[in-house]
């Protein structure tokens, strides 16, 4: 998510709104996680506030897709911050509870299958994890237990102190430098949990978690470690319906506050004047004014495609096309006619490669003949 550029006065000589509502007007770009979430605090801070979505229903990347009476979940599998979810409730006035039943998954665990036909069960169960470990390497248990030590330290500095900062200015980022030290931050993950367990499936099996979100283990920073801590702290939880009823929930939450969520309303380009946003204008001619606008679009997306180059002096073409990014994924959705208990809600089947696999896909490019599969069974 991208704040662009805040007016937050009305422009002089500007007409009141439709109807005479005089409240500062919002409009987000796009109706995902980040843009509805975005939507309702800032109608709760007392925006009027216009959700613009260029697909036919609300979701962005967490899009439901229904076919032959199927219903496929386009976004996130599981939900591992639920608080996050119950703050945006309560700042509307309600509660998560009210609108949409999030289930944990108890006991809750990833089955990491490797090619030899070996897997671990990472689960949040302490004993039982205690003995997962010894049941690859008896010597690494006190390994693991000092790994969780210093995945804590990382949860509480890097997630409940540094995740709490906006980052706005140089200030706040040389005031994290201190942090980011004691969490020696400088090394990958990977390098991390390898100083603290010698078995190389264990050391996967603690490092893949950027994966989920497009980092290569071997070079994301070591303070994504927290999410062993999160998992373990909150559990991980499943809402209801799929992740289709939480876009609805929120939806709903913005519907009752009267903000509006527009589908088929693609955005063209952001205007700007004087380096301030001043509104955007739709793919069909239409012009709406905002005195704040936020992108939920991709970063690169949002500055190449809706922002001209003159009003961009720091985030060029050129700088974007020489920019690294993340990487993308294929997803097969299949629907089947009976269940597979035996198979988890998910599962990493890992092939013959692991470093190898992720030095094709991040640094060298290609496809490989061998890959990886992440398979989720949501019945």
């Amino acid at each position: 998510m991208r704040f662009v550029h805040a007016a937050l006065q009305r422009r002089e000589g500007e007409p009141p709104p439709a109807g005479g509502d005089r409240r500062p007007h919002a409009v987000v770009i796009g109706s995902g996680f980040g843009g509805l979430a975005a939507a309702i605090r800032l109608s709760v801070r007392g925006y009027r506030v216009t959700v613009l979505e260029k697909l036919d229903q609300p979701g962005g990347r967490a899009y439901v897709w229904r076919q032959d009476g199927f219903t496929f979940d386009a976004g996130p599998t599981i939900v591992t911050a639920p608080f996050m979810l119950e703050e945006l409730w309560s700042l509307a006035g309600r509660r998560l509870a009210d609108d949409v039943r999030l289930v944990p998954m108890d006991p809750f665990y990833y089955r990491i299958r490797f090619d030899d036909g070996t897997h671990f069960d990472y689960s949040g169960d302490p004993e039982a994890m205690r003995r997962e470990v010894a049941r690859f390497s008896p010597g690494d248990v006190p390994g693991y237990e000092a790994f969780l030590k210093e995945a804590e330290v990382c949860y509480r500095l890097g997630f409940e102190k540094l995740g709490a900062i906006s980052y706005n200015s140089l200030g706040d980022l040389f005031a994290a430098v201190p942090d980011l030290a004691r969490m020696r931050g400088w090394r990958s993950i990977h390098a991390m949990v390898a100083s603290h367990l010698r078995d190389e499936k264990l050391r996967t099996v603690f490092s893949f978690h950027p994966l989920l979100i497009g980092g290569n283990p071997f070079s994301v920073t070591c303070v994504y470690s927290l999410i062993n801590i999160l998992e373990r702290r909150y559990g991980v939880h499943w809402a209801m319906g799929g992740t289709g009823a939480l876009v609805r929930g929120m939806v709903d939450l913005l519907a009752a506050r009267g903000a509006p969520v527009r589908c088929n309303a693609e955005v063209k380009r952001i205007t700007v004047e004087n380096r301030r946003a001043t509104g955007v204008e739709l793919a069909n001619g239409e012009r709406i004014r905002a005195d704040i606008v936020v992108s939920n679009a991709d970063v690169a997306w949002t500055y190449r495609n809706l922002i001209a180059p003159e009003h961009r002096r720091h985030w060029t073409d050129a700088r974007i096309d020489r920019s690294k990014f993340s990487m993308s994924l294929f997803v097969w959705y299949f629907g089947t006619r009976k269940q597979f208990p035996d198979v988890p809600h998910h599962m990493i089947h890992l092939g013959p490669r692991y470093r190898g696999l992720l030095d094709d896909i991040f640094h060298k490019h290609v496809l490989a003949e061998d890959f990886s599969l992440y398979l989720h069974r949501p019945t």
